[in-house]
């Protein structure tokens, strides 16, 4: 998390320091400035590219370490499923959903249960609706959501969902697919089921 506010300071630094250069004409002083500027740009945006890196490095191997423990986890706590987020903390929730994210086709068939906060969105190209359960790290500085359709999605409308931002946990089987016209794979749960954890949002 260190790292992740170290590159948080730098990123706003940087665009302090973008944003005071002048419009008006430049001399050769404030020339000589500018290039000097340049070249202090030039290695910090090397820095924060390296610590990007180790930041998704980080995460990658945090969300690894935490496949067979949350896996033990879910068994000791419920048969029916793989993976049981709810009994983790935010921090390993939010890297194992990255992971899944990531590389969806590592988890098909298996089975999640997660908790978050219920967020829709409407894809004018694709014409339909996504749904998500939203997670966020300790920090509440960085959010993953993770798609999922309801076993009965084809008989439902967007009335018939939970308001957005209200409080749910979802659990279904992850598959990993493609939309017409890209190569990226993407996961969410299907035959999926939610049950309000709060009915506020």
């Amino acid at each position: 998390m260190k790292k992740k506010l170290l590159f948080c300071i730098c990123f706003f630094v940087l665009l302090s320091a973008g944003c005071s250069h002048s419009s008006a004409p430049e001399s050769a002083a404030d020339h000589a400035v500018s290039e000097t500027d340049t070249i202090t740009i030039s290695t910090s945006s090397d820095t924060i590219a390296v610590q990007e890196e180790q930041t998704y490095n980080q995460l990658e191997d945090t969300a690894s370490d935490t496949s067979q423990s949350s896996q033990t986890i879910a068994a000791s706590e419920d048969s029916d499923v793989d993976y049981d987020l709810t009994t983790m903390d935010s921090d390993m929730v939010y890297a194992t959903v990255f992971q899944i994210t990531s590389h969806p086709e590592d988890y098909v068939g298996k089975t999640f249960q997660i908790e978050g906060i219920f967020s829709s969105s409407y894809a004018d190209t694709l014409d339909r609706y996504f749904y998500y359960c939203i997670i966020k790290d300790a920090l509440a500085c960085c959010a993953q959501g993770l798609e999922f359709v309801l076993s009965d999605s084809e008989e439902l409308s967007p009335e018939d969902y939970p308001a957005e931002g209200t409080e749910i946990i979802v659990r279904g089987t992850l598959e990993a697919y493609t939309e017409p016209g890209f190569s990226v794979s993407y996961g969410r749960l299907v035959d999926a089921s939610y049950t309000l954890v709060s009915s506020e949002p």
